[in-house]
């Protein structure tokens, strides 16, 4: 009975010591308490999305995390976002100033955005606010309450990773969000309850509705960027041309080592601090609406310059890679939806991996809603032809983890019926009094 009490008093007292809970309280430029900012832990070296929160109507947030070492950040629409290294789980009052960038303009009330709540979604209209100025589509993204976008991925307070749309067309590449510009954004919905319509494994998802749809008529859009995070890189975006040039000093790649010293023979990968690493990527997207046909063709190139240990010595890694992807939607009579994906990858190596063979898959997807979308039918068929295993390798040193897994085609039938479904009663901007007044 001791032993069982003393396991049992060990497995608290660590549960306790892994999750800890920060919280603090968000000001405006006059300390008055800010509602509705967004609250993110991020973890480091890699600065990925850890969790997230908002702030409510005092200003104050809580956050709990297991993670040893991370990075604050705190954004709010028309306020200059924050960074802040987390070194203890008071973080205290944290004051937000206006974005420099509107410093010399006048800003009136209709300047802001508005938040309201229509239906299932959240949604926040850009045009003629602050919002067209926030800079790419993830810069846009990280404005709105209760989400978190950072290098393409976007996570939704309270659901988790969400599933992207432009103009009713699915996000394949993570770089189209770095590729819009938050000035040709009509308006954003934030879905943190995915209906019918989508699939069961969609936790949220994010509708983008541009002024002028993406990939229709011709016009003239440049934008270079250079940034400094761990090191320098170099950004130059035309139309629908992105060429993206990084430079990292001893680089964090994937690595592998062994499990134990009893067990020598299983691998771990583990993140490991390497040699320079110099990545050039080349991405070319068009997207036309032909009729019911809305096709994307998105052509992907990424050369890097690298050296790796490997068994037999430091060789370089500089083989390029080719990615190729083709989505087709066709919006067929009676409402049926009709969904065909092709994407091939060729050999090559990205950071400390090497891809041996080109890979390839088909997919195919058949969608039809009922009674006002209260009853949904989905046929979805995966990996058609039974060819997108790729056989790779990961070097770290004497250590090498070949990946070399079978893969199937699948086939799945999805129905969905929602019965006595409400819709929100709220019709006013879903800010509270504080907030609305600042809008």
């Amino acid at each position: 009975m001791r032993q069982i009490l003393s396991f049992l008093l060990c497995l608290c007292t660590a549960f306790t010591l892994s999750a800890q809970t920060y919280s603090g309280k968000v000001t405006d430029e006059k300390n008055r308490p800010l509602p509705y900012a967004n609250v993110v832990l991020l973890s480091l070296p890699d600065s990925a999305f850890v969790t997230g929160t908002v702030s409510d109507e005092s200003g104050a947030f809580s956050l709990r995390s297991e993670k040893p070492k991370l990075l604050l950040r705190v954004s709010s629409i028309g306020y200059a976002t924050i960074y802040n290294k987390v070194e203890k789980q008071d973080l205290g009052t944290i004051q937000l100033l206006p974005d420099a960038q509107l410093l010399g303009e006048v800003v009136v009330k209709g300047d802001l955005p508005k938040v309201q709540l229509k239906g299932d979604a959240q949604v926040t209209n850009v045009t003629g606010t602050i919002l067209e100025k926030a800079g790419t589509g993830n810069d846009l993204l990280s404005k709105l309450p209760g989400v978190s976008a950072e290098e393409g991925t976007v996570n939704v307070f309270g659901s988790g990773t969400a599933e992207i749309y432009i103009n009713g067309r699915k996000m394949r590449n993570a770089s189209e969000l770095d590729q819009l510009s938050s000035d040709n954004v009509k308006r954003v919905e934030v879905v943190r309850n995915p209906g019918a319509r989508y699939d069961a494994t969609v936790q949220a998802v994010v509708r983008i509705y541009t002024k002028k749809a993406q990939g229709e008529g011709f016009g003239f859009n440049n934008r270079f960027l250079t940034r400094y995070q761990y090191d320098w890189s170099v950004l130059d975006q035309f139309n629908y041309f992105n060429a993206r040039y990084t430079h990292q000093s001893d680089a964090i790649v994937q690595g592998c080592e062994a499990y134990s010293e009893d067990q020598p023979t299983i691998s771990l990968l583990v993140p490991a601090n390497k040699y320079d690493l110099d990545q050039f990527h080349v991405t070319l997207s068009f997207s036309p609406t032909i009729g019911i046909w809305t096709p994307q063709l998105t052509l992907m190139l990424l050369q890097q310059w690298y050296k790796v240990d490997t068994p037999d010595g430091l060789k370089n890694f500089n083989n390029p890679i080719g990615n190729f992807v083709w989505n087709n939607n066709f919006r067929l009579p009676w409402g049926v939806l009709l969904d065909a994906d092709v994407w091939f990858i060729t050999p090559g190596d990205d950071e400390v991996g090497h891809q041996k063979e080109s890979s390839w898959c088909a997919d195919v997807s058949l969608h039809k809603s009922f009674w006002g979308e209260r009853l949904s039918l989905q046929l979805q068929g995966s990996n058609l032809f039974n060819s997108s295993s790729a056989l790779s390798t990961v070097f770290s040193g004497s250590r090498t983890m070949t990946f070399d897994q079978e893969t199937r085609r699948r086939f799945m039938l999805t129905l969905r019926y929602k019965f006595n479904t409400t819709k929100s009663k709220y019709k006013g901007t879903g800010a509270g009094q504080e907030q609305r007044s600042r809008m």
